[in-house]
Protein backbone atom coordinates (compact mmCIF):
# COMPACT_ATOMS: atom_id res chain seq x y z
CA UNK A 1 0.00 0.00 0.00
CA UNK A 2 1.32 3.67 -0.32
CA UNK A 3 1.96 5.82 2.22
CA UNK A 4 1.86 9.28 1.84
CA UNK A 5 5.24 10.54 2.58
CA UNK A 6 6.23 13.38 5.13
CA UNK A 7 7.46 16.14 3.29
CA UNK A 8 8.31 18.10 6.34
CA UNK A 9 12.26 20.14 5.49
CA UNK A 10 12.53 18.85 2.38
CA UNK A 11 13.00 19.72 -0.72
CA UNK A 12 11.03 18.84 -3.32
CA UNK A 13 10.70 19.42 -7.63
CA UNK A 14 7.33 20.26 -8.61
CA UNK A 15 7.00 20.32 -12.57
CA UNK A 16 5.30 22.16 -14.83
CA UNK A 17 5.31 22.21 -18.90
CA UNK A 18 8.76 20.00 -18.41
CA UNK A 19 10.58 23.27 -16.02
CA UNK A 20 10.98 22.16 -12.55
CA UNK A 21 10.92 24.61 -9.97
CA UNK A 22 12.79 23.34 -6.47
CA UNK A 23 10.26 24.30 -3.52
CA UNK A 24 11.33 23.79 0.17
CA UNK A 25 8.63 22.62 2.63
CA UNK A 26 9.38 24.13 5.87
CA UNK A 27 6.41 22.99 7.79
CA UNK A 28 2.91 21.49 6.59
CA UNK A 29 -0.40 20.62 8.99
CA UNK A 30 -2.97 18.20 7.44
CA UNK A 31 -5.79 19.64 6.40
CA UNK A 32 -8.27 17.47 4.74
CA UNK A 33 -8.91 13.87 3.91
CA UNK A 34 -10.59 12.28 0.92
CA UNK A 35 -10.99 8.80 -1.03
CA UNK A 36 -7.89 9.37 -2.87
CA UNK A 37 -5.20 11.64 -1.24
CA UNK A 38 -4.54 13.92 2.47
CA UNK A 39 -4.27 17.24 1.56
CA UNK A 40 -2.14 19.44 3.46
CA UNK A 41 -1.30 23.19 3.75
CA UNK A 42 2.19 23.59 3.78
CA UNK A 43 4.40 26.87 4.16
CA UNK A 44 7.53 26.52 1.64
CA UNK A 45 10.11 28.64 0.72
CA UNK A 46 10.22 28.78 -3.60
CA UNK A 47 13.81 30.33 -3.73
CA UNK A 48 13.66 33.33 -1.06
CA UNK A 49 10.39 33.77 -0.58
CA UNK A 50 7.81 32.45 1.34
CA UNK A 51 4.34 31.01 0.40
CA UNK A 52 1.60 29.07 1.35
CA UNK A 53 0.50 26.05 -0.94
CA UNK A 54 -1.67 23.02 -0.51
CA UNK A 55 0.17 19.48 -0.86
CA UNK A 56 -2.19 16.58 -2.37
CA UNK A 57 -0.57 13.06 -1.10
CA UNK A 58 -2.27 10.80 -3.16
CA UNK A 59 -2.47 7.32 -1.96
CA UNK A 60 -3.14 3.81 -3.38
CA UNK A 61 -6.95 2.91 -4.25
CA UNK A 62 -8.82 0.24 -5.43
CA UNK A 63 -5.81 -1.30 -7.10
CA UNK A 64 -4.50 2.13 -8.50
CA UNK A 65 -1.11 3.37 -7.20
CA UNK A 66 -0.92 6.81 -5.40
CA UNK A 67 1.41 7.33 -8.89
CA UNK A 68 -1.55 6.20 -11.40
CA UNK A 69 -3.99 8.93 -9.51
CA UNK A 70 -1.48 12.00 -9.13
CA UNK A 71 -1.43 11.51 -13.34
CA UNK A 72 -4.74 11.29 -13.81
CA UNK A 73 -5.30 14.43 -11.75
CA UNK A 74 -3.12 16.51 -13.51
CA UNK A 75 -4.87 15.32 -17.12
CA UNK A 76 -7.96 15.87 -15.62
CA UNK A 77 -6.47 19.46 -14.76
CA UNK A 78 -5.32 20.02 -17.70
CA UNK A 79 -8.63 19.25 -19.50
CA UNK A 80 -10.04 21.68 -17.01
CA UNK A 81 -8.06 24.35 -17.37
CA UNK A 82 -8.07 24.24 -21.77
CA UNK A 83 -12.08 24.51 -21.62
CA UNK A 84 -12.25 27.35 -19.74
CA UNK A 85 -13.30 25.70 -16.13
CA UNK A 86 -13.03 27.60 -12.97
CA UNK A 87 -9.36 25.51 -11.54
CA UNK A 88 -6.63 26.54 -9.35
CA UNK A 89 -3.74 28.24 -10.66
CA UNK A 90 -1.45 26.40 -9.61
CA UNK A 91 -1.24 22.61 -9.96
CA UNK A 92 1.94 20.90 -10.15
CA UNK A 93 3.25 17.42 -9.99
CA UNK A 94 6.01 16.58 -7.50
CA UNK A 95 9.34 14.47 -8.65
CA UNK A 96 7.95 11.98 -6.20
CA UNK A 97 5.16 11.60 -8.71
CA UNK A 98 2.64 11.14 -5.89
CA UNK A 99 1.76 14.56 -5.15
CA UNK A 100 0.48 17.99 -6.32
CA UNK A 101 1.57 21.13 -5.64
CA UNK A 102 -1.62 23.47 -5.53
CA UNK A 103 -2.80 26.79 -5.20
CA UNK A 104 -3.82 27.61 -1.77
CA UNK A 105 -7.13 29.68 -1.71
CA UNK A 106 -7.59 30.65 2.33
CA UNK A 107 -6.29 33.95 2.23
CA UNK A 108 -6.84 36.88 4.60
CA UNK A 109 -10.35 37.49 2.64
CA UNK A 110 -11.27 34.09 1.17
CA UNK A 111 -12.58 30.99 2.96
CA UNK A 112 -12.57 27.26 0.91
CA UNK A 113 -14.51 25.24 1.85
CA UNK A 114 -15.63 21.56 0.76
CA UNK A 115 -17.74 18.72 1.46
CA UNK A 116 -14.69 16.50 1.97
CA UNK A 117 -13.78 15.70 5.59
CA UNK A 118 -11.42 18.90 7.02
CA UNK A 119 -10.51 20.68 9.83
CA UNK A 120 -11.77 23.95 9.17
CA UNK A 121 -14.36 23.44 11.90
CA UNK A 122 -17.72 24.39 12.40
CA UNK A 123 -17.70 27.66 9.81
CA UNK A 124 -21.64 28.55 9.24
CA UNK A 125 -22.33 31.41 6.71
CA UNK A 126 -25.89 32.84 5.52
CA UNK A 127 -26.77 32.29 2.25
CA UNK A 128 -28.16 35.56 1.01
CA UNK A 129 -30.85 35.88 -2.46
CA UNK A 130 -28.20 37.74 -4.66
CA UNK A 131 -25.17 34.94 -3.38
CA UNK A 132 -27.15 32.11 -3.73
CA UNK A 133 -28.54 33.27 -7.43
CA UNK A 134 -24.95 34.06 -8.46
CA UNK A 135 -23.47 30.84 -7.03
CA UNK A 136 -26.41 28.99 -8.09
CA UNK A 137 -26.28 30.40 -11.62
CA UNK A 138 -22.58 30.01 -12.23
CA UNK A 139 -22.47 26.13 -10.62
CA UNK A 140 -24.81 25.70 -13.54
CA UNK A 141 -23.35 27.08 -16.09
CA UNK A 142 -20.02 25.31 -15.44
CA UNK A 143 -21.95 22.14 -16.02
CA UNK A 144 -22.93 22.92 -19.28
CA UNK A 145 -19.11 24.23 -20.12
CA UNK A 146 -17.90 21.32 -18.78
CA UNK A 147 -20.45 19.18 -20.99
CA UNK A 148 -20.21 20.85 -23.80
CA UNK A 149 -16.00 19.99 -23.42
CA UNK A 150 -17.06 16.42 -22.74
CA UNK A 151 -15.88 16.75 -18.86
CA UNK A 152 -17.74 15.00 -16.48
CA UNK A 153 -17.77 17.00 -13.08
CA UNK A 154 -18.77 15.15 -9.76
CA UNK A 155 -20.25 16.79 -7.18
CA UNK A 156 -17.91 16.98 -4.54
CA UNK A 157 -15.75 18.80 -7.09
CA UNK A 158 -17.01 21.80 -6.28
CA UNK A 159 -15.29 23.80 -3.42
CA UNK A 160 -17.21 27.20 -2.07
CA UNK A 161 -15.60 30.61 -1.02
CA UNK A 162 -16.80 32.75 0.68
CA UNK A 163 -15.73 35.96 1.66
CA UNK A 164 -14.19 36.66 5.16
CA UNK A 165 -16.12 40.28 5.81
CA UNK A 166 -19.14 39.69 2.93
CA UNK A 167 -21.89 38.25 2.20
CA UNK A 168 -20.12 37.25 -1.68
CA UNK A 169 -20.06 33.13 -2.24
CA UNK A 170 -17.94 32.05 -5.24
CA UNK A 171 -16.50 28.94 -6.08
CA UNK A 172 -13.66 26.40 -7.73
CA UNK A 173 -12.93 23.44 -9.16
CA UNK A 174 -10.96 22.09 -6.20
CA UNK A 175 -11.36 18.32 -6.39
CA UNK A 176 -9.88 17.17 -9.95
CA UNK A 177 -9.76 13.45 -9.22
CA UNK A 178 -13.72 13.46 -10.35
CA UNK A 179 -13.47 16.37 -13.36
CA UNK A 180 -12.41 13.39 -16.21
CA UNK A 181 -12.98 13.58 -19.96
CA UNK A 182 -15.29 11.48 -20.97
CA UNK A 183 -15.26 11.18 -24.77
CA UNK A 184 -17.48 8.27 -25.18
CA UNK A 185 -20.66 9.89 -23.74
CA UNK A 186 -21.91 12.57 -25.51
CA UNK A 187 -22.74 16.32 -24.90
CA UNK A 188 -26.08 15.61 -24.08
CA UNK A 189 -25.15 12.63 -21.54
CA UNK A 190 -22.92 14.72 -19.72
CA UNK A 191 -24.87 17.59 -19.23
CA UNK A 192 -27.79 16.01 -17.55
CA UNK A 193 -25.05 14.07 -15.36
CA UNK A 194 -23.39 17.02 -14.82
CA UNK A 195 -26.65 19.24 -14.10
CA UNK A 196 -27.75 16.27 -11.15
CA UNK A 197 -23.95 16.82 -9.82
CA UNK A 198 -24.16 20.45 -9.55
CA UNK A 199 -27.29 20.19 -7.71
CA UNK A 200 -25.90 17.92 -5.51
CA UNK A 201 -22.71 19.60 -4.88
CA UNK A 202 -24.73 22.47 -4.17
CA UNK A 203 -27.48 21.01 -2.00
CA UNK A 204 -24.20 19.13 0.49
CA UNK A 205 -22.11 22.40 0.53
CA UNK A 206 -25.62 24.81 1.74
CA UNK A 207 -26.29 21.74 4.36
CA UNK A 208 -23.25 21.62 5.83
CA UNK A 209 -22.14 25.22 5.73
CA UNK A 210 -25.31 27.24 5.13
CA UNK A 211 -27.15 27.93 8.56
CA UNK A 212 -30.31 28.62 7.08
CA UNK A 213 -30.45 26.63 3.87
CA UNK A 214 -33.90 25.24 4.51
CA UNK A 215 -35.00 28.44 3.66
CA UNK A 216 -33.39 27.98 -0.28
CA UNK A 217 -34.06 24.20 -0.82
CA UNK A 218 -37.30 24.63 -3.16
CA UNK A 219 -35.30 27.64 -4.76
CA UNK A 220 -32.55 24.93 -5.37
CA UNK A 221 -34.51 22.37 -7.02
CA UNK A 222 -36.09 25.40 -9.17
CA UNK A 223 -33.03 26.52 -10.54
CA UNK A 224 -31.69 22.94 -11.44
CA UNK A 225 -35.46 22.41 -13.00
CA UNK A 226 -34.85 25.51 -14.97
CA UNK A 227 -31.41 24.69 -15.97
CA UNK A 228 -32.70 21.07 -17.05
CA UNK A 229 -35.72 22.72 -19.19
CA UNK A 230 -33.03 25.05 -21.23
CA UNK A 231 -30.68 22.36 -21.78
CA UNK A 232 -33.43 20.41 -23.40
CA UNK A 233 -34.81 23.22 -25.11
CA UNK A 234 -31.32 23.85 -26.61
CA UNK A 235 -31.00 19.72 -27.58
CA UNK A 236 -34.09 19.54 -29.25
CA UNK A 237 -33.34 18.87 -33.57
CA UNK A 238 -34.11 21.52 -35.61
CA UNK A 239 -37.48 20.38 -37.79
CA UNK A 240 -34.66 20.76 -40.93
CA UNK A 241 -32.46 17.74 -39.67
Amino acid sequence: MDVPQNTDGKEIFFHKKGKATPVRILDEKQIGSGMFGDTFEAQVLVGDKGRKFVIKKFKRRYNTTAAERAENAMKNYQAAKEAGLKVFTTYRLGEDGTSILMTNANSDDITCLSTLPNTVGDIKIKLTDESFESLTDGVFAEAKKAADANIDVYSDAYFLLVGKNSSKLDFVLGDLDNVTKEASKSPATLLSSNLINARLGLHDLFQKYAGNAALYWDRLYKKYGEATANSARNNKPSPLE
